[in-house]
């Protein structure tokens, strides 16, 4: 929301709409990831998930008015909507049913863990750089994380 503001002097609720977008792409993903899910595997999915997410990340700056930003806004929610149900389908499979609980904890910790650093990362590299860098290091940090489902999340 700030970089709308900054960069095309956005209106709140311009922005708000614009927004809207990610949660609307957010939805429409999550209707559609069960016929997903019976072609496809949920490592695939989480993969194809970070790879949409360097794709909004990336394609943000580049946008050439406001209302372009609906494109990587909605790339972003169609990311959270095969991220997040695929995240909790490998962590059940993956969990020993005495220990499932355990594994869904954990999860929530690394989330909070994960919203605790997020903001210090990006914005040490806004410090450091300009909302390019913000772009470059979450582009680079998304695509960390598919490297990462490679590595540890085997089909």
């Amino acid at each position: 929301p700030v970089y709308l503001h900054d960069t095309f002097n956005a209106q709140p609720w311009a922005i708000g709409l614009i927004f809207a977008a990610a949660s609307g792409a957010t939805g429409l993903m999550s209707t559609q990831l069960g016929r997903l899910a019976k072609s496809v595997r949920p490592q695939r999915l989480l993969f194809a998930a970070f790879i949409l997410y360097a794709a909004s990340a990336a394609l943000l700056p580049l946008m050439p008015g406001l209302w372009y930003a609906l494109i990587p806004v909605a790339i972003f929610g169609l990311a959270q909507g095969l991220n997040i149900p695929c995240v909790q389908t490998l962590l059940a499979e993956l969990a020993p049913m005495e220990q499932r609980g355990a594994f869904m904890a954990l999860n929530g910790t690394v989330l909070r863990i994960g919203q605790t650093l997020g903001p210090i990362i990006l914005g040490s590299a806004y410090a450091l750089g300009s909302y390019t860098a913000v772009f470059i290091t979450g582009t680079a940090l998304a695509l960390a994380a598919c490297a990462l489902v490679i590595i540890l999340v085997r089909d």
